[in-house]
């Protein structure tokens, strides 16, 4: 099943308060994790030296997308991050 592929290639964040396991898209729907804590990665996501020659070139959108996409994950396809990204900066000065 396409979904649980999805789901298991995310990654997954908690809560500061205990509660582990959710998903970017409920993270994102609910705002405040329902024992009223902050939600953070359950990992912080590597970046290799590598990553970061690769990247220093890139523009500050760029970079964006590449960040945003360690935490994303699966749940948001690279094309549609980079749209969400551009949008965000497009009034941006």
């Amino acid at each position: 099943d396409l979904f649980v592929y999805l789901y298991a290639a995310s990654m997954k964040f908690k809560s500061t308060r205990g509660i582990s396991g959710c998903t970017l898209e409920q993270c994102i729907s609910s705002g405040y994790a329902l024992d009223g804590g902050l939600f953070m990665p359950e990992e912080i996501p590597k970046v290799t030296i590598d990553d970061l020659l690769k990247w220093k070139s890139l523009t500050f959108q760029g970079l964006c997308v590449e960040v945003l996409s360690l935490f994303a994950g699966d749940e948001i396809p690279r094309t549609d991050l980079k749209t969400l990204v551009k949008q965000g900066f497009d009034d941006f000065t």
